[in-house]
């Protein structure tokens, strides 16, 4: 995929939105967070992904997402997903009562996402008090909440660090 985090595909079954780079999956998860897709759409991972790796990014040193490891500092793409707060679940939930989620179909087609990373602990590597976990985050996962959709074919590795105040935590769905 040539278009930095730009997904192909429509999004139905006949032509499913496809995921071919960390930016794609990071540009899914933004976009189902703020509902710009449908969080019923169909998605295919094309490949094996690895957040460690800068050949899984068309970028590695893009800084078009921002500020997604919550440290104030627009960092390289590959540092803000392997430092900090880390990858954003996709259909994260902020409280119990915002627990829509996921309910489309995400095809992993055999394929394996690598060292995600994600760290929702009260305090940092350099004992900095967090502020995502003020944000009440209640699921964590590559996808943090899955109501009634399918997600299959898919390997996670990687880790995720949790505080208490986190209710359900799981490697590919948090809550589902």
């Amino acid at each position: 995929n040539p278009t930095t985090g730009i997904l192909d595909g429509y999004g139905d079954e006949e032509s499913p939105l496809l995921i071919m780079s960390i930016e794609d999956l990071v540009n899914f998860s933004i976009k189902t967070n703020s509902n710009e897709i449908e969080n019923d759409s169909y998605i295919s991972l094309m490949t094996d992904l690895d957040f460690n790796d800068d050949n899984s990014y068309v970028d590695p040193n893009t800084t078009v997402f921002g500020d997604i490891n919550g440290n104030n500092v627009i960092e390289p793409l590959k540092t803000e997903l392997t430092t900090g707060y880390g990858f954003p679940p996709i259909e994260q939930a902020f409280s119990k009562s915002d627990f829509e989620g996921f309910f489309g179909t995400f095809d992993g087609c055999n394929h394996t996402i690598y060292n995600l990373y994600m760290n929702y602990n009260e305090v940092d590597e350099q004992n900095n008090i967090s502020t995502r976990s003020t944000m009440s985050v209640s699921a964590l996962g590559l996808f943090g909440i899955v109501n009634g959709g399918t997600v299959e074919n898919l390997t996670v590795t990687g880790n995720i660090n949790a505080s208490e105040s986190i209710d359900y935590i799981g490697g590919i769905i948090g809550y589902g």
